[in-house]
């Protein structure tokens, strides 16, 4: 409630002040307050799930992909991030709760435009392999050395100044929690990819 409160009244404030109507440039940067607290609230809610152990779910990684891929375009403008996608039609569900995947999905994501810091290019892609659905979000922004590569998927360890480095290593727990897996590929000058190993769901009785 300490983190929560605050952030609510936060983006509150940012929505009322949205419909006083004021000029284009204020409207995107309170549009951006809004964006980011509900990105806050995610972490929030990702952090205690991961606390407490999730519960099991089937999500269906096309359409979940879609959605956060479309919240995300308005960034990738702004940013000048051009986007190449390779999804699949017809992937089958995967053994995840939604909720957890998208947060999940959508940490990745925002990982991959900081990285950039500007013009450049992020990869979506998702195919079907034996019994499980890879999903790998790929950049070519700087990359890490393989000191680094392997430091970060370790808890609070991070390069991001005022950073927690918790994203990554709450997701990969997650996932294996799961059943599933995480993967960090990353080369200087190279750019970076994550890859999500998510087992196919049982079909319903």
């Amino acid at each position: 409630h300490g983190l929560r409160n605050p952030l609510a009244s936060i983006r509150s404030s940012a929505e009322l002040a949205i419909d006083w109507r004021e000029g284009p440039e204020v409207q995107e940067l309170l549009r951006d307050i809004v964006a980011q607290t509900d990105r806050l609230e995610g972490w929030i809610r990702q952090y205690l799930t991961a606390a407490r152990g999730e519960p099991e779910g089937r999500s269906e990684p096309g359409p979940l992909l879609e959605r956060c891929l479309a919240e995300l375009a308005p960034l990738l403008e702004r940013h000048g991030i051009a986007l190449e996608r390779r999804i699949d039609p017809d992937l089958p569900a995967v053994r995840m709760n939604p909720v957890l995947l998208a947060q999940v999905v959508n940490g990745i994501l925002a990982n991959a435009v900081e990285a950039l810091q500007g013009p450049g290019r992020i990869r979506v892609a998702a195919r079907r392999e034996r019994g499980r659905v890879l999903l790998e979000i790929a950049d070519d922004g700087p990359g890490m050395s393989a000191q680094e590569a392997a430091r970060a998927l370790d808890p609070f360890v991070t390069g991001k100044p005022g950073g927690l480095g918790l994203g990554l290593p709450l997701a990969k727990a997650a996932l294996e929690r799961q059943g599933g897996t995480l993967a960090l590929a990353s080369r200087p000058g190279r750019g970076t990819s994550v890859t999500l190993g998510l087992l196919v769901a049982e079909e319903p009785a």
